[in-house]
């Protein structure tokens, strides 16, 4: 795949994740720190990105960094549901309430499956 091929992929997905989020181009672009004009360029597939670049755009949208560099999604592992929270959670220290919170939103979800 050429490199113009993989811009524009990429930019298809900055494309979706910006419009999924409703967001305007120049949101996304004040929030990494970078013009419009190059936030567009990027979602155009008329510019490619750097890793630093990359791993902002990452963590703004919370997205899966393989599903960006388009290597495939990966399938959730039903054995091991809490396998993503520690992935995506590991440098997070929550306090005692937000744990007792994420608990009790847990059993709600848990208790909704079997009405």
């Amino acid at each position: 795949m050429k490199d113009t091929e993989v811009y524009k992929e990429f930019g298809r997905k900055l494309f979706r994740m910006r419009s999924a989020a409703n967001l305007t181009q120049q949101q996304v672009a004040d929030a990494l720190g970078i013009g419009k004009s190059t936030y567009t360029q990027y979602e155009n597939g008329d510019r490619g990105v750097n890793l630093s670049m990359l791993k902002k755009i990452r963590e703004f949208f919370q997205a899966d960094m393989n599903e960006l560099l388009g290597i495939g999604e990966r399938e959730i592992d039903r054995s091991r549901p809490f396998a993503k929270w520690e992935e995506t959670f590991s440098s997070v220290e929550f306090t005692e309430d937000e744990v007792s919170k994420l608990i009790d939103y847990a059993m709600f979800l848990v208790s909704q499956r079997e009405k």
